[in-house]
């Protein structure tokens, strides 16, 4: 089986949902902020790999196992072309270990309010 890398800049919102839905895998090596896009590549079903820069080293920011988040150096590259493949190989036995992130994203509207709540205490206490 092959697989193709698709790179999703300049698409339309409408053909990046499509191309997601139909991945294995999503890989976004910027320094991660909580970006959108790898938490909507995870409820879609995809196994995602994130830098290891930005707030996407911290689990409690970016839930996911350390394994998925690397470092961008080209020094790296051979190895997260592994990761990445060995993914797409075994996406069933990967996709489970991000049970947890899916769940997380689909519980941060009911604890958006209590969040903002605890961060303001924090500034003002």
């Amino acid at each position: 089986v092959g697989y193709k890398i698709i790179l999703l800049k300049g698409l339309s919102i409408n053909t990046v949902y499509e191309l997601m839905a139909e991945s294995l895998v999503f890989a976004e090596f910027g320094i991660s902020n909580r970006d959108r896009t790898p938490r909507e590549a995870a409820i879609l079903g995809c196994v995602v790999f994130t830098s290891n820069k930005g707030s996407a080293f911290y689990a409690e920011d970016v839930p996911i196992p350390d394994y998925y988040k690397m470092n961008q150096s080209i020094l790296n590259y051979r190895i997260i072309g592994k990761r990445i493949l060995h993914a797409a190989k075994n996406y069933n036995d990967c996709i489970s270990n991000f049970n947890e992130y899916r769940n997380v994203i689909k519980e941060e509207k009911k604890t958006f309010s209590t969040r903002i709540k605890s961060i303001f205490d924090l500034i003002l206490n």
